[in-house]
């Protein structure tokens, strides 16, 4: 009976230590899955430090502020520009949004654009203004991107920014000088204007004229004025280049001949007229500036028009207007232009009026313009289209304008558009 107790009793006991073996190894096991769980997350830990010590290194590498954020807006890195803008440091700013650092209007407009970006999928470049202390405005330009996951979602956003303060600036310190410049170039168009002679509409010569400056102002200018009872002095000068300093150069010339203050010369003598003009205004002493110009007298006893041009388009003549046959001839002389080189000699023509006749001396901004694929309209064409127009006695004046500015397919010009028509009875 004993015996079979403690039997009994022996095995009771190698049971519970089975148990605790088998108990015991289950618990080595789990010791061990947890230490290799362990070892796992130390390896993602140690290759997150890594990632993350890349990512900040390439941040850092940008010049300017980068950072990036998860969809709430939490800054999940900035780069040390960043941290310099703010004023703040990378440990502070994760995990952060905008609005526990800028002003309430500036994060709610950076977080309205970061909505933007992220709702659309698409990059935004955005010009906009950042006051951190009174009264100091700074200018920034930020391009905003979105971040897709593997699956294409978009888990967030990242953003770069410049300083761009002193190039906006300097852009507003342009368009001042611009603005003054065009100021300028208004006073002296409108100074130009005040130049122009009043149109003769009674007597044995009558004149006519259109003038458009261009939107620079070049330097065409003309003019014309009786030198006594028979001749009738009539001229138009268009000087190198645009601006006032063209301008200037114009008006001195047609106060020149106005005054008839050139030294030596006979001004009933186109040449010697030319002549003297090139020896009063070298380009050397004028910037470098040269003009053209043509200058014709037409005498009313003798009725002869005797002319000079000084590397001038030529002038058309038009004859015949009574007997219903019109003919339309150039009027040129092959001259250099004025300024270019000293001691030059001027040749002048002449042509004799029988009858009534209309002249029409112009600049080089009546004809050479430029239409549509880049084709210049050309000297050819525009003869073509005023040989038109006298043979049917239209109008001819506002209609080449009209045309001239319908094929520039803009009402700026590039040239001035000088015309001026003289009619001899």
């Amino acid at each position: 009976m004993e015996r079979m107790r403690l039997r009994t009793l022996d095995c009771g006991v190698s049971t519970r230590m089975t148990d605790e073996n088998e108990s015991t190894q289950e618990l080595m096991r789990q010791l061990a899955e947890l230490q290799h769980r362990v070892q796992e997350l130390e390896q993602a830990e140690a290759s997150l430090h890594v990632t993350r010590i890349t990512r900040e290194a390439i941040l850092d590498n940008i010049p300017d502020m980068a950072w990036l954020k998860d969809k709430e807006g939490r800054f999940l890195a900035v780069n040390k520009a960043f941290e310099k803008a703010c004023g703040f440091s990378r440990h502070v700013l994760i995990g952060k949004t905008d609005f526990d650092f800028w002003r309430k209007e500036h994060a709610e407009r950076f977080r309205s654009d970061d909505e933007q970006v992220m709702q659309s999928g698409v990059q935004k470049r955005i010009e906009e203004t950042l006051v951190r202390k009174e009264p100091v405005k700074t200018w920034i330009e930020t391009i905003k991107s979105p971040i897709f996951d593997g699956n294409g979602r978009v888990i967030g956003i990242t953003g770069i920014s410049r300083d761009i303060t002193e190039r906006k600036l300097a852009q507003q310190g342009l368009e001042k000088a611009l603005a003054e410049s065009r100021r300028l170039l208004a006073e002296a168009a409108k100074y130009v204007g005040t130049l122009l002679p009043e149109p003769i509409r009674d007597g044995s010569v009558c004149t006519d004229w259109r003038f458009k400056p261009s939107a620079a102002l070049g330097g065409d200018l003309f003019g014309h004025h009786w030198l006594d009872k028979d001749h009738f002095a009539l001229y138009l000068v268009d000087v190198c280049g645009h601006g006032v300093s063209a301008a200037l150069l114009s008006v001195t010339v047609i106060n020149v001949l106005r005054s008839h203050t050139l030294k030596d010369a006979d001004f009933t003598q186109p040449d010697m007229v030319l002549s003297a003009l090139n020896e009063a205004f070298p380009m050397e002493q004028q910037d470098g500036m040269y003009f053209t110009i043509w200058y014709g007298i037409y005498n009313r006893s003798s009725r002869t028009l005797v002319y000079s041009g000084g590397g001038h388009p030529p002038a058309l003549l038009a004859t015949g207007l009574s007997d219903g046959n019109p003919r339309v001839s150039t009027l040129h002389t092959p001259n250099l232009f004025i300024g270019g080189m000293p001691d030059v000699a001027f040749e002048k023509h002449m042509v004799q009026l029988d009858g009534p006749g209309r002249l029409y001396i112009f600049s080089d901004g009546v004809f050479e313009i430029e239409g549509e694929n880049g084709a210049m309209w050309g000297f050819g064409r525009f003869v073509e289209f005023m040989s038109r127009k006298l043979s049917s006695n239209q109008p001819v004046l506002d209609e080449l304008l009209r045309h001239v500015v319908d094929l520039n397919l803009s009402h700026e010009l590039d040239d001035d558009f000088s015309i001026l028509e003289v009619l001899i009875q």
